[in-house]
């Protein structure tokens, strides 16, 4: 018998370096413009002084999807699984899972056998999108959310790694100490 084997991409500086969106903070009333690069170096104590609306907004979605830069090492990575029979799917921290899965199918390359860059397509089979619509809410935190789903996912699979570029997403995941699971830094691929 064959092994299900699925290998779950972050978005955000995982799978493309996206402009002009944003997770707002808020400090001392202030509101202050985070990077996805700069959230993940944040030491995050209470998710409720952070807005995640750029992550909500299908317009901001989409603009920062079809015209992120995507990150070659990670497409790489991906190829090599997707080559060896794995499936691929997405958990981000964004919402709309729907709109994702749909840009994603034909924006989202990989390096097939023969060395040629091919849609992704219908081997995308998972697109896990836990922001507003998925129930990101100022009582559950990004990190419990997206543990959640990666329990689920260990359950249902025989190999899952998980690729993700924010330290607190990989720790709380190692935290699980499940067998199945591998996490991997985007900056270590």
């Amino acid at each position: 018998m064959q092994s299900r084997n699925i290998l779950l991409l972050d978005i955000d500086d995982t799978i493309i370096i996206s402009k002009d969106n944003y997770i707002y903070k808020t400090i001392n009333g202030k509101e202050i413009a985070l990077t996805p690069h700069q959230f993940a170096q944040e030491t995050v104590k209470d998710f409720n002084n952070y807005n995640y609306r750029d992550f909500e907004d299908p317009k901001k979605i989409i603009k920062a999807l079809i015209h992120g830069v995507p990150i070659i090492k990670t497409l790489n990575y991906m190829s090599n699984k997707i080559n060896e029979g794995w499936e691929v799917g997405i958990l981000t921290a964004r919402s709309h899972s729907k709109l994702i899965r749909k840009i994603m199918r034909y924006w989202l390359l990989y390096k097939n056998k023969e060395g040629i860059w091919v849609e992704i397509g219908n081997r995308l089979k998972k697109v896990y999108a836990i922001g507003k619509i998925g129930g990101l809410s100022k009582r559950v935190s990004p990190v419990d959310l997206k543990i959640k789903i990666l329990l689920k996912t260990c359950k249902h699979y025989d190999n899952v790694i998980f690729i993700d570029d924010d330290q607190k997403y990989i720790e709380a995941a190692n935290k699980l100490k499940i067998n199945n699971l591998t996490t991997i830094n985007t900056k270590d691929i």
